[in-house]
């Protein structure tokens, strides 16, 4: 009986290996299927998702394509780590200083691949994702923050238009497509209220945001000169899609272009002004939070230290509790 069982046991196992042989040779291939996947994604997608899957889609097509062209069902979560460690030393970027690609980048690689092989799930082509668990913890502590001669120099250095994008910038924290999808519909003067649709930010949720004053100045202004234009931001009546080399031309003017650790000053990092600047002045880190549009405070936490002069006056104020002075000896 043992041996007729372990016999039936043998077969079964023979039957499914053969199946999942015949099923693999069925297979698309990587390459196959993951172009097929970049053709279906401007259909489901935003346009801004589908110029992040863009930007992944060089490092992943270079790797799996090239060094493991395999069917998709003979992929394993071991191909993926393979593939993150290959991904540490291979940037596709004109930035080319960088020794090693940030964990943020290769997290963004995964979440492309997370979507291309949940895909195949969904088709029944393959069983599970194998990207599962494969995720980078992120150490993004950036924090700068320029001081005032600093944002003379570069408000004074920079063109017309790219001085519209960093007074907006470094006075609400909002990041590049943000400020240049903003429309004048999405500004109200009067009650000195700003809205970012949800398609324009990065968490995917509507914004109302207040207008700081010396931006509503400015806004004021700019809208006398702007006549019939849409966009707030705009070049010869045109919108503004990208300024990547308009702010990398100006950088290189600067001054203060490379920052003490040795990378180079970003257009994001005036978003980071801004929220240093609102910590500095005594703002809570949930109030920051609003205005930067993060969903959680961890985020925001990063500011957190910026506070502590404040706060070290106030430490004095408990004296009137207990005088410490009297306990020096």
């Amino acid at each position: 009986m043992k041996r007729h069982a372990a016999k039936r046991i043998y077969t079964s196992w023979v039957k499914i290996q053969l199946a999942l042989m015949k099923k693999a040779q069925s297979a698309p291939l990587f390459s196959a299927a993951y172009m097929a996947y970049l053709k279906w994604i401007p259909v489901r997608k935003s346009p801004v998702m589908v110029k992040r899957e863009k930007v992944s889609a060089r490092a992943i097509l270079t790797y799996f394509t090239c060094e493991k062209n395999l069917p998709v069902t003979s992929i394993t979560q071991d191909h993926i780590l393979s593939f993150i460690q290959w991904r540490k030393y291979h940037a596709f970027s004109h930035n080319m200083r960088l020794a090693t690609v940030a964990p943020a980048t290769i997290n963004r690689d995964l979440m492309s691949l997370s979507y291309f092989f949940n895909r195949l799930v969904k088709e029944n082509t393959i069983q599970r994702n194998p990207v599962n668990g494969c995720v980078l913890p992120l150490q993004n502590e950036r924090v700068v923050y320029l001081h005032e001669p600093q944002v003379i120099e570069l408000l004074g250095k920079s063109t017309p238009y790219m001085n519209k994008i960093i007074k907006i910038a470094i006075m609400s924290g909002l990041r590049s497509d943000s400020i240049t999808n903003m429309r004048w519909n999405d500004i109200d003067l009067k009650s000195g209220i700003m809205r970012v649709l949800a398609k324009n930010t990065k968490g995917k949720r509507i914004l109302i945001l207040p207008i700081h004053p010396c931006l509503h100045e400015h806004l004021k202004n700019w809208k006398n000169e702007s006549g019939i234009d849409e966009y707030v931001i705009s070049h010869h009546g045109q919108k503004i899609k990208t300024f990547k080399k308009a702010w990398q031309r100006l950088r290189n003017k600067l001054t203060f272009r490379k920052l003490p650790d040795g990378s180079f000053f970003r257009f994001h990092d005036l978003r980071h002004c801004f929220a240093s600047y609102l910590r500095m002045s005594g703002f809570q880190l949930h109030e920051i939070k609003e205005l930067l549009g993060h969903k959680s405070e961890n985020m925001t936490l990063r500011y957190a230290h910026l506070d502590v002069t404040r706060l070290q006056d106030k430490l004095e104020m408990i004296n009137h509790i207990v005088d410490f002075e009297k306990m020096k000896n």
